[in-house]
């Protein structure tokens, strides 16, 4: 049992007495005379939770020696009866009940045959094994415009089994978020809930690939269909009818063999989508850049790289994900962990993270060839010993320190455009010599994080650069992710 309340004031009387105020009514709370201690530390204003055993009569709360009482300053977070809600498997044909699942997969709003939309939520929980329940809701308007993240926890009031798996909400019914997987973030005071929330995202994570269609590069196996959601940087019109895709959710797959990282990312952790027929003239209208969510795609069982198809005897298809939906979100999330990932093993003596960490650590002296290399080095201020401002053409590759010069070049060639980025020298060192190498982006931020910032380091770094053979020996780029390997080389 459970009850809380505010503690208005102490009464004495032939026994002791607190008055408490709890929603809205006032209660007397009787104590036996051998917990007089216990009433002794009460204090008006505090609140007051009694668990264990104890008598309520109306008005009236009779503590035992069965009871347990914790006094708090602030507001005791409210406790539901845990009979308000039942199992999914506890759910009886055609009558309405409270549950809270584990929500597995969404279908965006649709027209129904009348005038109605219907949205689609697909909920679990750890009494449903491996099954799952389809629950319709109807609504003049659609529903959910951001929709539910796989793993997001919600509590469904006034909801109904209308057949086996599958179930429909009444007119008055309340679909609530309380727990959001993506953010980790908690919509509740209630600590029953706030218990089940725990027990159920264990669950998930426990069992998440055998509840839920869509699936990150990290998860893919073997030959399945799925779902998947990523970002396109890359299409390839390879035949009239085949449109190649190439896409990222900046996750890794570690089933991959000879990981192979020449490109601006490395084979395990791309996935190409071959689109075949009336599904390749839908690809070719794709934007580069952009985040897509595919359906019912064919796994291609392969030891180096991910190839999936969209075939025409199922119902593969190619949603936009809105600006703001959680999917999206979902991707921008994977892209920060891997761009701090990445920046944190170059400042730092931990692992290259992904594909990266099958370079080898070689010695400045022996870099002879262009390409991506990784060295062990100490670092210091090459002169002028600060951040220079370059001022730059990517379409003539024009450079130059000086706005006015950029500005009047821009001037007689209509096609240029000026950019431009900060930029900084540093030495290089380690135990076969030196080099210089120009600094800029997310790393060069991270030197001057600090106004009063020096940097001199006497213990080596593991750094990754760009070295760039020219008329004037190597040019060496510190990167800050393996994607600015295109964007070092243009300058």
């Amino acid at each position: 049992m459970y009850f809380c309340g505010q503690i208005m004031k102490k009464i004495f009387e032939e026994k002791p007495f607190l008055q408490i105020k709890a929603t809205n009514k006032t209660f007397l709370i009787e104590f036996p005379k051998n917990l007089i201690d216990i009433f002794n530390q009460a204090i008006d204003d505090q609140w007051i939770q009694i668990t264990g055993i104890f008598i309520l009569e109306k008005d009236k709360i009779t503590i035992t020696n069965d009871s347990k009482i914790e006094y708090t300053k602030y507001q005791i977070k409210k406790y539901s009866n845990p009979t308000d809600y039942v199992a999914l498997n506890k759910m009886e044909m055609n009558k309405y009940c409270n549950v809270i699942c584990i929500v597995v997969g969404y279908l965006e709003p649709k027209q129904s045959k009348g005038s109605d939309w219907v949205s689609t939520i697909i909920i679990t929980d750890e009494s449903m094994e491996t099954n799952k329940i389809f629950v319709k809701i109807f609504s003049k308007t659609p529903l959910f415009p951001f929709g539910f993240n796989n793993g997001d926890i919600i509590k469904i009031k006034n909801i109904k089994l209308i057949k086996p798996n599958i179930a429909i909400t009444g007119k008055q019914n309340e679909v609530k978020l309380i727990y959001n997987f993506f953010t980790n973030n908690l919509y509740t005071e209630n600590i029953y809930e706030e218990n089940r929330i725990t027990c159920l995202r264990n669950i998930y994570l426990e069992n998440n690939q055998k509840y839920v269609r869509q699936l990150k590069i990290c998860d893919l196996k073997e030959t399945c269909y799925f779902d998947f959601c990523g970002l396109l940087i890359n299409r390839q019109i390879e035949k009239n009818n085949l449109v190649i895709l190439t896409l990222i959710d900046y996750t890794v797959n570690c089933n991959i063999k000879n990981v192979i990282c020449d490109e601006e990312f490395a084979n395990n952790m791309i996935l190409y989508v071959k689109a075949w027929d009336k599904h390749a003239e839908m690809a070719k209208s794709l934007e580069i850049n952009e985040i897509y969510l595919f359906k019912n795609l064919r796994l291609s069982d392969k030891d180096f790289i991910l190839i999936a198809h969209m075939s025409e005897l199922r119902k593969c298809t190619i949603l936009n994900v809105d600006n703001g939906h959680v999917l999206r979100q979902s991707i921008y999330q994977e892209q920060e962990i891997y761009k701090e990932s990445f920046l944190t093993s170059i400042l730092s003596n931990d692992e290259i993270p992904y594909g990266l960490s099958s370079l080898q650590t070689v010695p400045i002296y022996n870099i002879k060839i262009s390409g991506l290399h990784r060295i062990k080095a100490t670092v210091k201020f090459h002169f002028p010993f600060g951040i220079l401002c370059l001022y730059f053409c990517r379409a003539c590759k024009l450079t130059d320190i000086n706005k006015n010069s950029i500005e009047e070049h821009v001037f007689q060639n209509s096609n240029c455009n000026i950019d431009k980025i900060n930029i900084c020298r540093f030495i290089l060192k380690d135990t076969s010599g030196s080099c210089v190498a120009l600094c800029r982006g997310k790393i060069l931020e991270y030197f001057f994080r600090d106004e009063n910032f020096s940097i001199h380091s006497t213990k080596p770094l593991d750094i990754l650069i760009m070295s760039v053979s020219s008329d004037e020996g190597f040019k060496h780029h510190i990167l800050d992710a393996i994607f600015d390997i295109k964007n070092s080389l243009s300058l």
